[in-house]
Parts: C-alpha cells; sequence; structure tokens
C-alpha cells in the first residue's frame, strides 16, 4: 500500500467533530519511529501515528502543536544524539542565573 494510501486511510479515520485538527506526515531518516514518539510525547503530543512497514510518523493535533512537532523532529531526527536534557531550556537548569551573569 502507497504512502499516500496509507495518509488518505488515516485522514478518514479522523473524526470531523474535534476542531481545527490537522495531521502531517514526518518521514524521519535517523530516528525510529519509536524514538520519535517518545521525543513527542515528553512534549505532550500524544496523537502520534507509526505507518506499518515505514519509518514514518503521522501527528494529528492543532497547528501550533504541528509546528513544534516539526520543530523538534527537525532537530532531534539527525546523525547526532539528542536527549531531552539536550533540549531543555537553560532556565530550567540549576545555578543558570548565577553562570549567566558571570563574565
Amino acid at each position: 500500500m502507497s504512502l499516500h494510501r496509507r495518509v488518505e486511510r488515516f485522514e478518514s479515520g479522523i473524526k470531523a467533530d474535534t476542531g481545527p485538527q490537522r495531521f502531517r506526515v514526518f518521514a524521519l531518516k535517523y530516528l525510529t519511529a519509536d524514538e520519535g514518539k517518545q521525543f513527542l510525547a515528553e512534549v505532550n503530543i500524544i496523537n502520534v501515528t507509526q505507518l506499518a512497514d515505514a519509518n514514518t510518523l503521522v501527528v494529528s493535533d492543532d497547528p501550533e502543536k504541528l509546528v513544534k512537532a516539526a520543530n523538534l523532529l527537525n532537530l532531534v531526527d539527525s546523525k547526532r544524539n539528542m536527549s531531552s536534557k539536550n533540549l531543555c531550556p537553560p532556565m530550567n537548569r540549576p545555578n543558570y542565573q548565577k553562570r549567566r551573569h558571570r563574565r
């Protein structure tokens, strides 16, 4: 079954009364689909489906969260190993304020 057909089948399963939800397909290069789903779950994006026989994720959510998912997957789907600790804002790290003002 082609990728286009799979997306059509997925789209037909989305309820029309759920509001302004959209979907986007992400073909992953370096991450596995499970790793991609895990990264998205860490930032509270949980409407994620893995297409069978492909290293591809379909994310359905409101447009704002789709932009967030796209940005995150663009960052982590690379040859470099990433973890959520690397992506954590520095202000959440201990002693951030002290180090920030030192010169």
